[in-house]
C-alpha cells in the first residue's frame, strides 16, 4: 500500500519499485492513495506501472482495516501514518511493515520547512521503532547512516536487512 505524503522520494518509490526491493509488485498492483491536494501528488508514477488507487473511502478507515502482520506501507510524512502507529503502539492494531521514503532536498517546494523531515524520522523511530517493522530511507540513505548527518538516539529499532 502507498500513501502519497509530504517529504515523500518519488523518484525513490519508482525506482525502488521497478527493481523489487520494495516487495510491492510481487503481490500484484498495489493499494494507492493519491495526496488530497494535486501540488504534492507524485507526477513522476510511470502510467506503464499498474496500481489501484482508491478513490471512494477515506485512507484512515482503509488502512485500518487493511493493516496486518503482512501488510506493508509506504509512505512519507503525513499524520495517517502517525495514526496507524499509534494505534500499533496502542495494540489496536497489530505490528505491520511501514517504510518511509523521505526527501527533503527540493527546498523550493512551497511546503518546504527546514529540518521537518529529519525532525520526522528522529520521532519514527524513538516513538515507533519498538511497534512497526520500521525502515526509513532519507535522501537516498537507509536511516543508520544518517548518524554522521545528525546524532540519533539509539532506540533498537533495525531496520529490515
Amino acid at each position: 500500500m502507498i500513501v502519497e505524503s509530504k517529504y515523500m522520494d518519488y523518484s525513490l518509490l519508482v525506482a525502488s519499485y521497478f527493481n523489487g526491493s520494495l516487495g510491492l509488485a510481487s503481490y500484484g498492483p498495489p493499494d494507492y492513495f493519491l495526496h488530497p491536494s494535486v501540488l504534492k501528488r507524485n507526477h513522476e508514477w510511470p502510467g506503464v506501472l499498474p496500481r489501484n488507487i482508491i478513490h471512494s473511502i477515506p485512507v484512515e478507515k482503509y488502512l485500518v482495516n487493511a493493516i496486518n502482520p503482512e501488510a506493508h506501507l509506504v509512505a512519507g510524512m503525513t499524520s495517517t501514518v502517525l495514526f496507524l502507529c499509534e494505534l500499533a503502539k496502542n495494540g489496536a492494531l497489530p505490528r505491520f511493515r511501514l517504510t518511509l521514503l523521505i526527501s527533503d532536498k527540493d527546498i523550493h517546494n512551497p511546503f518546504y520547512e527546514p529540518g521537518e523531515a529529519l525532525d520526522l524520522c528522529d520521532f519514527m523511530v524513538k516513538v515507533y521503532g519498538f511497534f512497526v517493522d520500521l525502515q526509513i530511507v532519507f535522501n537516498g540513505q537507509v536511516w543508520p547512516l544518517l548518524k554522521a548527518t545528525k546524532p540519533a538516539e539509539t532506540t533498537g529499532s533495525q531496520p529490515p536487512g
